[in-house]
């Protein structure tokens, strides 16, 4: 499927020799988070505004130009999936689309997450999707580190913690608002520096209000009600705990590994009944994706990966696992096993042995 109904209106355009202050109040108008940049009649690209929040000189003098990324240009026939690679290697919200040089619109996150989810796997649960897990704040944090885990790990809320409860989030939003937006007799010289601040300063503090959602609610649910309340994300909550949070990079990053699992006829057997929880299982099973890509793109014959895990004796918080590898190569199959602390390290050892099997028989052949 391609992506042409997914495109919007949903931006504003810029010249690069406009400033940060006029375009965020702009911004500030319309509900839209968008910005497309130009030089006159040609496009340069968007305006980051993740990283406007490490702005250090007077936002009403620095022109936009300085946080402009270059992003690749969409067609109305770009494949779901291939727009959904380049959303994430370009590490923004939003891509353009265009006809030849004439701007169609652009195609946001949201919407492309929840197409690509409709195409493939439309009864997929939250909790089998990648969850974002941004670095806990409390409210007396200085806002040095609060800049620095919505830089860094590229969130647009962090979370504020007492203790293990849910105390409120701060926004890349709010932020901005202080760093561009003047108040009524204010200026940008006699502003307290922002790193020097306190959390508490930007957050909105308590629960009530907060957008959630359940790992038990579908993703297709969750993405409208974030179309629908016109956020970005949701915080997964569930009898009093926090996981993290739903963001439509975590639902296309999902959804790429799915599709590749079922390129690469990879399965999985014998994870439910281990002590692994949900990240655990998904950072594992991307760990075998992977392991099995390349051992594909090295051997080239192979038919379908076939991983049964066991958990063994424990030791402490530690466990011993086994992994049993079964692949298939044409009407062969072939099996082998490992057992080691490290589920990881006994993945790598199936395939290391995978490897010595194979090279065996094709030296068989040749003779």
């Amino acid at each position: 499927m391609v992506i042409e109904k997914t495109v919007s209106k949903d931006y504003i355009k810029c010249e690069e020799s406009d400033t940060v202050s006029s375009v965020l109040g702009k911004l500030a108008q319309t509900k839209f988070k968008s910005v497309l940049v130009y030089n006159g009649k040609n496009f340069l690209g968007v305006l980051s505004r993740r990283r406007m929040l490490s702005i250090a000189s007077d936002p009403s003098k620095t022109k936009v130009s300085k946080y402009l990324l270059r992003v690749p240009r969409l067609s109305l026939q770009t494949e779901l999936n291939d727009a959904a690679e380049l959303l994430l290697a370009s590490t923004v919200e939003a891509l353009p689309v265009f006809d030849k040089d004439k701007l169609l619109g652009i195609v946001k996150g949201l919407d492309l997450a929840k197409a690509y989810l409709l195409e493939t796997v439309a009864n997929l649960s939250v909790s089998e999707v990648e969850i974002e897990k941004p670095s806990p704040l409390k409210k007396t944090d200085k806002m040095s580190q609060a800049l620095k885990i919505l830089l860094d790990e590229k969130v647009d809320h962090a979370l504020l913690f007492d203790g293990r409860e849910l105390e409120g989030l701060i926004s890349v939003s709010d932020i901005l608002k202080y760093v561009a937006l003047p108040l009524e007799g204010d200026s940008y010289q006699e502003r307290e520096k922002l790193s020097s601040l306190l959390v508490s300063d930007f957050a909105t503090m308590g629960v009530q209000g907060l957008h959630t959602a359940t790992r038990s609610a579908s993703v297709a649910e969750a993405l409208s009600s974030m179309q629908k309340l016109g956020t970005r994300d949701l915080i997964i909550e569930e009898n009093g705990k926090v996981f993290g949070l739903l963001t439509a990079r975590s639902v296309i990053i999902s959804l790429l590994q799915l599709e590749k699992e079922v390129e690469l006829n990879v399965r999985q057997s014998g994870l439910s009944k281990t002590s692994l929880n949900d990240s655990q299982v998904r950072e594992l099973k991307t760990f075998c994706l992977n392991e099995s890509s390349k051992f594909k793109n090295k051997f080239g014959q192979v038919d379908s990966f076939f991983f049964r895990f066991k958990e063994m004796k424990s030791s402490g918080n530690s466990h011993k696992y086994s992994v049993h590898l079964k692949i298939a190569v044409g009407s062969d199959e072939i099996k082998t096993e490992a057992v080691a602390w490290d589920l990881q390290k006994a993945v790598k050892a199936c395939f290391k042995n995978m490897t010595s099997l194979l090279k065996k028989d094709a030296g068989r052949r040749k003779r």
